[in-house]
Order: C-alpha cells, then sequence, then structure tokens
C-alpha cells in the first residue's frame, strides 16, 4: 500500500494539506527531526525534487 507524502505531514498552514502538500520549512523539520527513518527519506527526496537536485542525490546514493 503507497502512502502518499501529504498524509505523513500534519497542516501546518492555512489551505488544503491535501492539494498544497507541506510547505519547504515542514520538510526541513520532518528530514532532520522525523520520528521513522522512512519519513525523514521522503521529505529529503521531495526537498531535492523541488530544488531540481534529483540526479545529484542519486549519485549520492550510488558512491
Amino acid at each position: 500500500m503507497a502512502t502518499s507524502l501529504n498524509s505523513m505531514f500534519v497542516p501546518l498552514t492555512e489551505g488544503n494539506p491535501m492539494t498544497d502538500g507541506p510547505t519547504t520549512d515542514e520538510l526541513r523539520l520532518v528530514a532532520q527531526h522525523g520520528s521513522g527513518d522512512i519519513q525523514r527519506m521522503l521529505a529529503i527526496v521531495e526537498l531535492a525534487r523541488r530544488r531540481d537536485r534529483l540526479e545529484e542525490l542519486r549519485e549520492f546514493v550510488e558512491d
């Protein structure tokens, strides 16, 4: 069963969390202090995607 990234966060901002998703600050907080390895990893991947740095992350993982 796939879990969307949006369902892992309690919305901290106004708006619709099902369409807006977590903010960059929220993702950074989860990446640093998330309660589980998978939550932290998903936040890191999403931050890399938003910054257009997925290829750099892939290269880091391959090394």
